[in-house]
């Protein structure tokens, strides 16, 4: 479960392509196994990116 951090303090904003992104300076994960589990569903992501792109290739 994740822990409340509290309110970001955003250091930069993006937008890209009709998304905004924010990057914030004391959003730090420390635990293990949340950052494994970030780490795995980035790596999902990443694949299901990637087979979409081969999809629209033909």
């Amino acid at each position: 479960m994740r822990k409340k951090i509290g309110n970001p303090n955003i250091v930069e904003t993006y937008v890209i392509n009709g998304s905004t992104i924010h990057i914030a300076d004391n959003c730090i994960r420390t635990d293990p196994e949340e950052i494994e589990k970030i780490i795995d569903d980035l790596h999902a992501l990443g694949w299901e990116i990637h087979k979409e792109a081969e999809n629209k290739a033909g």
